[in-house]
C-alpha cells in the first residue's frame, strides 16, 4: 500500500521549500554589522601607492569579519558548544579586567 504524501501545503510544496531555504542563504551572506551584503572595495586613489590601497582593503576585511565568518561555517558548531565558548571568553575578559584594574 503506497502512502500519500503529506499535501497539506499544496501540489507544489517542495518547490515552495526550496524558495525559502534559498532566501535563508541569502540572508546569512549579510555581515553582522550592517544588513547589506558585503561587497569589499577599494578603488585607487590618485598618486595613491598600491601597498597602501592593499593595507585598507585587508582594514575593510576585517572590519567586516569575512575571514573569521568563512572560519566559523567550515564546520557545525552545536549552540551549546556556542554558548560554552561565549561564557569562557567573558570569564577570560572579565579576569583580563580585574588584572588590569589590581594593577593600577
Amino acid at each position: 500500500m503506497a502512502y500519500k504524501r503529506n499535501t497539506k501545503h499544496g501540489k507544489n510544496s517542495y518547490r515552495n521549500y526550496d524558495k525559502r531555504s534559498r532566501d535563508k542563504k541569502a540572508t546569512k551572506m549579510f555581515s553582522p554589522k550592517s544588513k547589506s551584503a558585503s561587497h569589499v572595495t577599494v578603488v585607487l586613489r590618485p598618486n595613491e601607492d598600491p601597498m597602501r590601497a592593499i593595507k585598507r582593503f585587508l582594514k575593510k576585511c576585517k572590519n567586516e569579519r569575512i575571514v573569521e565568518q568563512v572560519r566559523e561555517r567550515q564546520h557545525y558548531m552545536k549552540p551549546s558548544k556556542k554558548r560554552r565558548i561565549a561564557e569562557k571568553n567573558r570569564k577570560r575578559t572579565i579576569q583580563k579586567l580585574q588584572r588590569d584594574q589590581e594593577s593600577r
